[in-house]
């Protein structure tokens, strides 16, 4: 027989991080005997297994069944497979191990369509700042573009209107995926996406930043899935990015110069 701990608390084989508080600090105990898992609730919010609440009590289950700690977060068995691996679970980890090696890091998904419109999971600091930053150097160079369509059209009303209404569309199709890497930040960082709200408060937004832009991720799992993998390949991307990124913003400034000095004859003085 073999015994695993699982909970809150730092001492426990599989450590689950749960800033809330409602996971237990020895939560539970896994033992398996022969082929069969024992899961022994020891917590005061309980454990929902397969539909049923047992707290207090040892049951018998069966690999991957279904394990939601306190009702919340999901029991990730590749976590117990790592310390309380099976026998079925040894001779399939065996027979992969003798084909090629077997990395436990979370590889971070690479489609973009995931990175900028999915809201599920999390994404580390070098791919949110390649990510955001490329996507500034495009909102750059469409308000640039737009800006030169304003002096053209500064005294057509037509066009000005529908340069306008065309910059409107395309500020809002931006939205979507900056709203996105954010969330995806945040849970990098063990917060909701509703985390993001606190940069839209005066002085409180500072505190948004330096968490978003600045701190590494959590360690490990936690309740938004596992670790990305850094990417080493991201940096020289990122540098690109952030060159592009000012490079655009100085044409941007150009532009706006040019516009001003058209509309009002002193901003030129």
């Amino acid at each position: 027989m073999k015994k695993i701990t699982v909970g809150r608390d730092s001492g426990c084989n599989v450590v689950v991080p749960d800033p809330d508080h409602v996971i237990s600090r020895l939560h539970a105990e896994i033992t398996l005997s022969g082929a069969t898992y024992f899961y022994r609730d020891m917590s005061m919010n309980g454990t929902v297994i397969n539909g049923r609440n047992v707290h207090n009590e040892e049951i018998s289950i069966e690999h991957g069944t279904p394990v939601i700690l306190a009702g919340k977060i999901p029991l990730v068995w590749e976590r117990v497979d790592a310390l309380l691996p099976s026998p079925a679970i040894k001779t399939i980890l065996s027979s992969i191990s003798s084909v090629k090696v077997v990395s436990n890091s979370s590889v971070q998904s690479t489609d973009f369509k995931d990175i900028l419109f999915s809201f599920n999971g999390r994404i580390n600091r070098s791919t949110y700042w390649t990510y955001s930053l490329s996507i500034g150097v495009i909102q750059f160079i469409v308000y640039g573009l737009y800006l030169m369509i304003m002096k053209v059209a500064s005294y057509n009303l037509l066009s000005f209107g529908g340069a306008t209404s065309l910059l409107f569309i395309l500020s809002f199709l931006f939205i979507w995926p900056g709203l996105a890497l954010s969330v995806k930040r945040c849970h990098d960082r063990n917060k909701s996406g509703w985390f993001h709200l606190v940069s839209l408060v005066p002085f409180l937004g500072i505190w948004y930043i330096v968490e978003i832009f600045f701190l590494k991720g959590s360690v490990g799992y936690n309740q938004y899935g596992e670790e990305p993998e850094y990417n080493s390949g991201l940096k020289q991307y990122t540098i690109i990015a952030a060159v592009l990124y000012f490079l655009s913003y100085l044409y941007f400034m150009w532009q706006y110069v040019e516009y001003m000095r058209n509309i009002i004859p002193a901003f030129s003085l």
